[in-house]
């Protein structure tokens, strides 16, 4: 079968035409190929969306077909993503790309790569910050950096914002531009009569996911003899308004040591609520403490403003407040999580006693897009807070706040045929999840007996609690298929904290004695026997933020387990890595791994495990007495039995 003919990149210098359709090129595109003879844009090429279309067609149509058969975004963005997983561009793709990068931009060995989609920059909605651009991308990695933006059509807020229920097929250009080594970069909104600037020193992201506060100077037209960066961003963007005939417009700059560019522009889809164009109001010089339910019915935006953690609530919100509508219904208990609006003046006024009285010993605060899920002593909180607001006691900042919760002993749920599988351990929720925990598991059976021939159910665990557990867990189960749910014991009462959804859930459970599979499959290789001396670091690095359900594989050298990734590559053929407990950062060696040997009872739920499943490779559980030497060869059979000194 002939394979489709792939179209020529859109290079500025061949191409005279000042106007693409939108199905083309998609809307930021469109706009850089209209402005880039009028000022001065970053050299750039255009990846038609045809590309996209072309190399994830099989994958799109399995996609398409299925999209009506899952209920939410957040269902059908795992699953369109997992189906995207193994994309990449065709050899044809790759050989002009190269060519023509090395024609239209020599000698450039950092790029931004810039998702253009049908829609997005365009005059009634921007679809701003929806999917991704991802900036430093080195030359070599240009194409991993062009199947992310493809994949981003698919991001939970994304799909929300298209209207979820409704199958669109991707249009998603491309644009890979060459990287602006930036010493400031902004936004200039420009409107009729005045330019409003916004830039902090450094690259322009930092500004525009809101994790920073920016420099703001209101620069009033005509601009006839700019002076500096700023006037001549200003200048540009007002000139850019006039020449387009689009109405008001959102500029976004960055400028080197020798110039300013303009790196993309949009039409302003919403004009700000003053002529100085403050989207909110930065300071009180009042004390400030407001609360709002982050799960309520009522839209927080109409209730609070939410700054640089919009983002962050969205997201929430899209995939746990139906997690919570489906807790209250089935009487679990929820724990507390709030947006917080407030300045350093309102941290001491009378509603900080009754704030802190909601969260218990502990909280989880979300500051911004980049700062997220960072827990919190509740007796450190005002200051944390007050270090968020800087040195103005009357800088308004908005943060989300959940409470923290151990309780008794945390624990994970999924259903296992007929019945409900529950690992379960005393050092708590995270400690599971991430590996580090001593485990116990039993099953809730359809007839709801105690006792399943495996641990006996904790006395603590009521029948009332073990009913609820049974009936969320299959409720998830039927609505969206595999799915880890995740619980606290809390005084006898379930709190139901959060759920995955994953690709399987291992089945034929043994009793602990034995030796058990984590991840089907077989295997065989050297084993590399990681030391008990490395057991502190392997635990400090799990239970921070790295790995999380769902997400790509991270790289090793993002963690401190990059001495084993440099072991690993060092060797003649990948090992079976050899380590006492599934601890979640080792989930960045997969990649460079046959297979992994536990020498302690594993969660078979927990994030390595899950992960182990959905990239096929094998691990087993054996007593620490039958765990190979370093160095020996071991086989993996399908059966989970462990051969030492088998090669072959």
């Amino acid at each position: 079968m002939t394979s489709p003919s792939v179209e020529p990149l859109i290079v500025p210098q061949l191409d005279a035409r000042t106007t693409r359709p939108g199905t083309e090129v998609g809307g930021k595109a469109a706009f850089l190929l209209d402005i880039c003879h009028r000022v001065r844009v970053p050299e750039f090429v255009v990846i038609p969306s045809s590309w996209f279309t072309i190399a994830a067609g099989p994958q799109l149509a399995d996609i398409a077909d299925r999209w009506c058969r899952w209920d939410t975004a957040h269902q059908k963005s795992v699953q369109s993503t997992r189906r995207l997983a193994a994309v990449h561009l065709t050899t044809a793709m790759r050989h002009t790309l190269s060519t023509q990068l090395d024609e239209f931009i020599p000698d450039v060995e950092v790029f931004a790569v810039r998702s253009s989609a049908a829609g997005e920059d365009g005059p009634d909605r921007s679809f701003a910050g929806l999917y991704d651009s991802v900036l430093d991308v080195p030359r070599a990695d240009i194409e991993q950096a062009i199947v992310a933006v493809w994949r981003s059509w698919f991001s939970v807020s994304a799909i929300t914002h298209r209207s979820a229920d409704t199958w669109r097929p991707p249009v998603m250009a491309v644009v890979v531009q060459r990287m602006i080594d930036a010493e400031e970069a902004g936004v200039a909104a420009a409107y009729r009569e005045a330019v409003e600037v916004e830039w902090v020193a450094g690259r322009g992201d930092r500004l525009v996911d809101g994790s920073v506060e920016p420099a703001r100077r209101l620069v009033t037209a005509p601009m006839r003899d700019p002076r500096g960066r700023v006037e001549h961003a200003a200048a540009a963007a007002w000139a850019l308004r006039g020449q387009l005939g689009v109405g008001d417009l959102d500029v976004e700059w960055a400028a080197d040591q020798d110039r300013v560019w303009i790196v993309q522009a949009r039409p302003l889809t919403a004009p700000l609520p003053s002529s100085a164009g403050v989207s909110w109001v930065s300071s009180s010089e009042h004390p400030v403490l407001r609360t709002a339910e982050l799960y309520a019915d009522t839209a927080p935006h109409d209730v609070l403003p939410l700054g640089p953690v919009a983002e962050v609530i969205g997201h929430y919100r899209t995939k746990r407040r139906p997690l919570y509508a489906i807790g209250s219904e089935h009487d679990c208990d929820l724990g507390t999580a709030l947006i917080l609006h407030f300045n350093t003046l309102g941290l001491h006024g009378p509603r900080w006693s009754d704030l802190v009285g909601q969260l218990g010993p502990h909280a989880v605060l979300d500051l911004s897009e980049r700062e997220r899920q960072v827990i919190v002593a509740t007796s450190d909180l005002r200051q944390v807070l007050a270090a968020h607001c800087g040195d103005d006691p009357q800088r308004l900042r908005s943060v989300v706040i959940r409470e923290f919760i151990t309780g008794d002993c945390g624990a994970v749920s999924a259903v296992d045929g007929d019945d409900v599988r529950v690992e379960v351990s005393r050092d708590g929720l995270l400690h599971l999840n991430r590996g580090t925990a001593s485990t116990d598991e039993f099953i809730i059976p359809l007839e709801g007996s105690r006792d399943h021939g495996l641990t006996t159910v904790p006395p603590e665990w009521s029948d009332s609690t073990l009913a609820v557990i049974d009936r969320v867990t299959r409720h998830l189960a039927d609505r969206h298929g595999d799915a880890v749910v995740e619980w606290v014991l809390r005084a006898g009462r379930p709190v139901l904290v959060d759920y995955s959804l994953v690709d399987t859930v291992p089945t034929a459970m043994l009793p602990a004695s034995q030796a058990s599979v984590i991840s089907s499959g077989a295997c065989r290789g050297p084993a590399l026997v990681i030391p008990a001396s490395a057991t502190e670091m392997l635990t400090r690095d799990s239970v921070a933020p790295v790995v999380s359900v769902g997400a790509r594989l991270p790289h090793p050298a993002d963690t401190a387990v990059n001495d084993l990734y440099e072991t690993i590559t060092q060797l003649a053929e990948p090992p079976v890595v050899v380590v006492d407990r599934p601890y979640a950062v080792l989930a960045t060696l997969i990649p460079y791994v046959a297979g992994f040997v536990f020498t302690q009872p594993a969660a078979r739920l927990c994030h390595l495990a899950i992960l182990l499943r959905e990239n096929h490779t094998p691990a087993v559980c054996v007593p620490a007495d039958q765990a190979p030497q370093d160095g020996e060869a071991v086989a993996v059979g399908t059966d989970g039995q462990l051969h030492r000194g088998h090669t072959s």
